[in-house]
């Protein structure tokens, strides 16, 4: 099913959102190098069940608008899904669902914004603290080279050589089982603008260095912090971007209660990869 793409003025940045179902909402946040359309498969199963699934297009990436300061950081994307929450009209029975560093955006709105979100749902990316404490390995820094990489003035220019030859490989990589084509396709569309690219990897640049914006105080300091909703949490087997030994030696940093899943002959992408076994496991969690 085609859906059209919607747009809504959050402050001072238009955010692009697809839309599916009526009745209790479900916001989906996409990663890296990703778009919402990933989470199609995903929102018709959820809206079958009776939910209203959103899906924003995170602030940068086409055919969302860029940031007139130029932020991207977690806690600049973390005030526009709780600008969000409020346009869609959405109350506290709202359940977020992220990938990636959506994932790190669902956990620190979950502590920032309580009263929005009863359940939230992480796939592929575990809590902050213990991703900066393993980050450091031989092994992950094998892996994570991109964040390192993109600290350089060039990367946003490098990510569009050789037909976006980055993006699609970093798909393809990281869901080495998966035919990745038509998805890794929708990233290179999102990132085609030169300021699209450059939003893409100011998530990474912002991390260790926020832009001075005091505003977004109270939405920095959470990140990481515990939040105290019900959790569920999905990781590939096969993740060769997050090895699935990562999560599974941070069970101590989810709220106490989380349910996990470890899917076989998954990658980094669950919701793409095995959308019906997401699908039945968040439904049987949400059912307990």
């Amino acid at each position: 099913m085609k859906l059209d793409v919607k747009s809504v003025t959050l402050g001072d940045i238009d955010i692009a959102y697809l839309e599916q179902g009526e009745g209790r909402l479900i916001v989906c946040l996409h990663g890296f190098p990703d778009t919402a359309y990933s989470w199609q498969p995903l929102m018709e199963r959820l809206a079958n069940d009776g939910y209203r699934v959103v899906a924003p297009f995170l602030r940068g990436y086409a055919p969302s608008g860029l940031a007139p300061d130029g932020n991207y950081e977690g806690a600049a994307n973390v005030r526009d899904i709780t600008r969000l929450h409020e346009a869609l009209g959405g109350d506290s029975d709202a359940i977020l669902i992220g990938e990636d560093v959506g994932a790190a955006v669902a956990y620190t709105s979950a502590a920032a914004e309580p009263d929005r979100w009863s359940r939230i749902v992480g796939m592929s990316t575990p809590p902050r603290p213990f991703e900066l404490a393993e980050f450091l390995t031989y092994d992950q820094l094998k892996r994570s080279w991109y964040p390192f990489f993109f600290q350089m003035d060039m990367a946003p220019a490098v990510l569009a050589l050789n037909d976006f030859e980055i993006i699609r490989g970093l798909w393809e990589t990281w869901a080495p089982d998966f035919d990745t084509t038509p998805w890794s396709a929708r990233a290179v569309d999102a990132l085609r603008g030169d300021g699209n690219r450059l939003a893409a990897v100011s998530w990474y640049r912002h991390v260790l260095n926020p832009p001075d914006d005091p505003d977004l105080a109270r939405e920095r300091a959470l990140v990481g912090a515990y939040w105290k909703q019900p959790t569920l949490y999905f990781h590939g087997v096969n993740d060769q971007c997050v090895p699935v030994a990562l999560p599974r030696a941070a069970h101590d940093q989810f709220q106490d209660g989380t349910v996990f899943h470890y899917l076989d002959g998954v990658g980094h992408f669950p919701h793409v990869e095995a959308p019906e076994r997401v699908h039945s496991l968040f439904t049987e969690w949400m059912a307990s």
